[in-house]
């Protein structure tokens, strides 16, 4: 008959039992032994910064637990600053597992900003089960796309009744990625644009013909947006 012992440790501390077996009026002494050992995870980095980040991109840093212990290591990672799951930038891999002794395992961490302009600091805590806990935090800041416009203002001049003049307009992207952009303006207006949407190539510009029809004689003065994604409102006058 094969017999079964289990040993759940309490703490940090070894123990000797003695246990007594009765074979056929004949008693038999067992002397078992145990020691108990605090599982213990250390980090190769507390801090993980990602720096500028361009909105939309993505970036991805990594972290290694490491179990120097004699013993199996439960961990579960916490984050600790509940205001960053409101808009998360960061994200693991995994946030539990048990690492065998002497081993290391490792996270990774993903950087995804969101909102032009914003910075993100996340904290997070590595609790062990019946062990240490370790803290570690990550930083990052979202950057816009770099567009601009050719000018931020179009003057037509004096223009004569049932005439028409045009200026061009470039719409510039210096950023890497292509930039998405729309004009706020209605069609039916004196001053009409020949794309009022479109997209700008990585390190490219894209040319808007603006037209202008007068149909009284009053001076005519408009402010228009320019929508960017992932960047601030462009405005330009004419």
């Amino acid at each position: 008959m094969e017999v079964i012992v289990s040993y759940t440790p309490e703490g940090a501390k070894s123990i000797i039992e003695a246990t007594r077996i009765n074979i056929n009026n004949d008693w038999k002494t067992i002397k078992t032994t145990a020691i108990g050992k605090y599982p213990y995870i250390a980090l190769s980095s507390h801090k993980l910064d990602f720096g500028e980040l361009v909105t939309g991109l993505s970036i991805t840093k990594e972290i290694t637990l490491k179990n120097p212990s004699l013993v199996p290591a439960e961990f579960e990672i916490q984050e600790e600053n509940e205001e960053a799951n409101v808009l998360p930038s960061f994200t693991l891999d995994c946030y539990k597992y048990t690492i065998p002794p002497n081993s290391s395992f490792l996270i990774k961490v993903k950087y995804s900003p969101s909102i032009v302009g914003m910075y993100s600091c996340a904290h997070y805590k590595v609790r062990v089960k019946g062990g240490n806990e370790a803290k570690f935090t990550c930083l990052g800041q979202a950057l816009g796309l770099q567009v601009s416009l050719s000018s931020n203002t179009v003057s037509f001049g004096e223009v004569t009744l049932g005439t028409t003049i045009t200026r061009v307009l470039y719409v510039e992207n210096k950023s890497k990625q292509p930039a998405t952009f729309q004009f706020a303006t209605d069609k039916k207006n004196v001053f009409s644009f020949s794309k009022r949407e479109g997209v700008v190539k990585g390190r490219s510009d894209f040319r808007v013909v603006i037209t202008f029809c007068p149909t009284d004689t009053i001076n005519y003065y408009e402010r228009v947006f320019c929508i960017v994604q992932n960047h601030l409102i462009l405005v330009i006058v004419h």
